[in-house]
């Protein structure tokens, strides 16, 4: 089993503030995803907080990414795994409780309405994937 294999490496951070805290990244790159010619493999990062004083664990997230992970940068890369968490939490979930009415909306109503809100969802899946095929960085 590959979490048992040394070759996952352990970064620890210390973290002070309102709640002083101890950050253990944890971290491999290169995991095959499936046996075979063709098989996908990725990198593979986790994140564990817990308190500094009683050992208490505040959260636990792990990541998988394409961008190849190091010492110096596998901090960076979980403030931005966890940042996107954030905003897909606080913006994007926030349309049921608040009355948009999704299931109403994509469900019901004229006859083309739900296919002509569902096309432009996938138009601006397609547009988003362009636009990071085109990004340089």
């Amino acid at each position: 089993m590959w979490q048992a294999t040394p070759a996952i490496r352990e970064v620890e951070r210390r973290r002070r503030g309102r709640v002083p805290e101890v950050r253990l990244y944890r971290y491999i790159n290169e995991v095959v995803l499936r046996g075979g010619k063709d098989a996908l493999s990725v990198h593979w990062f986790e994140i564990t907080s817990a308190h500094a004083t009683t050992g208490e664990q505040l959260s636990h997230n792990s990541f998988i990414t394409n961008h190849a992970i190091t010492d110096d940068h596998v901090a960076d890369l979980a403030q931005a795994g966890r940042g996107r968490w954030k905003i897909a939490n606080e913006n994007n979930n926030v349309l049921k409780p608040q009355g948009y009415h999704i299931e109403h909306n994509f469900g019901h109503g004229q006859q083309y309405l739900a296919a002509f809100l569902l096309s432009r969802n996938l138009i601006a899946f397609l547009f988003h994937t362009v636009l990071e095929w085109c990004d340089d960085k």
